[in-house]
């Protein structure tokens, strides 16, 4: 009310509702009653519109997958082709040997994922692993950084594409020659899905079609029983070289690659402070599939039949009806990992080359460059993997060269940099890792090159 002696004013509202401005005057000359119905109706004018909003915000949260969708996009990129060569890895190293690194290796990889969850609140604008690599080296580190990631991403889809074309083997028979040409159509095909979140989905679907065929193999090896000249080891295996077993242990450092991926899928997560939880969610399920397929693979299959370095998929009897629905299986999961490795590659390569739009713009311009792109990533992969379709080889060598330091060595580095831990202790254990990660992947190139070099000897290219 006013002051004594002055007339009464009114008291003006403003209500913004959905656009549309209304004025609720009260005048203190109104009786109580008119007052309380206005206020209802400005209450319930405010509640409404309230709700129009929070169901505008819950649309938006819903077009960004929570951490459980993020745990089975990890799977799906890390659980597959590496997985196949774990009994390999294992009957090259010995049961000791073999699991003492596996909960290593799963250790440091949680570091390593730990640090990228610490980049992207250091950088939360960077979008992707060059972007943060600016920010601590500048121009010349994000360049670098970006052509490590591109090998390694064109080295990881050659991995699926010479998986597909395993599996395709194994479920219809016929030359690998051929067959990779049909893997490439199919590869090409899924490509052209360019949403992250669209893939996102599907990548449940992925990550079913590979835990069953572990399941699967976990349960069929026992039941067809041991073969006759299995043998195993407990620590290192005498018939096995220096260089396979460097070739081991980098597949089994390739299992837990992939990192790489991680500022991305953070930038597209609804709460990136979630984000550990998809990790460690992924890496419980990862290493408890990784030890029981290896060992049970290693038991019933022996270390004279696994020497080859093929995967595992293929150890049993030809042509029965669960091996081709374990190979169907593996094939599909990892389509669906093609899709998302060669997505982020596409869009690496498009943004290099000045035309990043093309990965979201709709325009016939854009899908034509998208097209384009895609096509040549499943030309190039076809090629290498006809000229070297050496399985546990081709994976060891791009873990060394490119795996390690990415997923390991890089991470490390840009958080000394970028997000220094304040204890002494853990940044001087942080570049021990360091050191230690670069004379891995250098002996592990190495050892590589040496058995691709002696098996390209025996195995002409474009040979079924």
């Amino acid at each position: 009310e006013g002051a004594p002696g002055r007339p009464r004013r009114a008291l003006r509202l403003p209500c913004r509702i959905r656009g549309v401005e209304s004025q609720a005057i009260l005048s203190g000359s109104q009786s109580s009653r008119d007052a309380e119905e206005r206020t209802r109706a400005m209450s319930r004018d405010i509640e409404l519109d309230a709700a129009l909003l929070s169901a505008d915000e819950m649309h938006i949260a819903k077009a960004k997958p929570e951490w459980t969708r993020i745990t089975f996009v990890i799977i799906t990129s890390f659980l597959g082709a590496g997985v196949l060569s774990l009994p390999y890895s294992l009957s090259q190293l010995g049961y000791v040997p073999f699991y003492v690194l596996l909960v290593v290796i799963c250790v440091g990889s949680i570091v390593a994922s730990d640090c990228y969850g610490r980049l992207h609140q250091a950088c939360p604008k960077a979008k992707v692993l060059a972007d943060v690599a600016r920010e601590a080296y500048g121009v010349r580190g994000e360049s670098l950084c970006r052509a490590f990631v591109m090998i390694y991403l064109g080295g990881i889809v050659t991995i699926f594409q010479l998986t597909c074309t395993i599996s395709l083997k194994e479920v219809v028979g016929g030359c690998s020659a051929y067959l990779g040409l049909a893997v490439s159509l199919l590869a090409f095909t899924v490509l052209q899905a360019r949403s992250m979140h669209d893939l996102s989905m599907v990548s449940i679907v992925g990550s079913v079609a590979i835990i069953i065929p572990c399941v699967m193999l976990l349960v069929a090896l026992p039941v067809r029983g041991r073969h006759h000249d299995a043998t195993t080891d407990l620590l290192w295996p005498s018939a096995s070289t220096v260089v396979q077993k460097g070739i081991a242990f980098m597949d089994l450092s390739f299992a837990y690659a992939g990192q790489i991926i991680f500022i991305e899928l953070q930038n597209g997560m609804a709460k990136p402070a979630d984000f550990m939880k998809s990790v460690l969610s992924s890496a419980t399920v990862m290493t408890v599939t990784y030890a029981a397929v290896a060992g049970i693979g290693y038991y019933f299959v022996g270390q004279h039949d696994l020497r080859d370095g093929q995967p595992i998929s293929t150890k049993l009897a030809k042509g029965s009806p669960t091996l081709i629905i374990i190979n169907a299986l593996i094939l599909l999961h990892v389509l669906i990992a093609y899709a998302v490795e060669g997505n982020i590659l596409s869009r690496g390569i498009l943004h290099a080359l000045g035309k990043g739009e093309a990965a979201e713009a709709q325009t016939a311009a854009a899908r034509a460059a998208w097209m384009t792109t895609t096509f040549c990533i499943v030309v190039a992969t076809y090629l290498i993997c006809t000229l070297f379709p050496f399985f546990s080889d081709i994976m060891s060598l791009v873990s060394a060269t490119c795996g390690v330091a990415l997923n390991f060595t890089v991470p490390l580095m840009l958080v000394l940099k970028l997000a220094p831990p304040s204890d002494a202790l853990t940044r001087l254990t942080f570049k021990v890792l360091i050191a230690l990660s670069v004379v891995v992947a250098l002996a592990g190139t190495a050892a590589s090159g040496i058995d691709i070099a002696n098996k390209f000897v025996f195995t002409p290219p474009f040979t079924c």
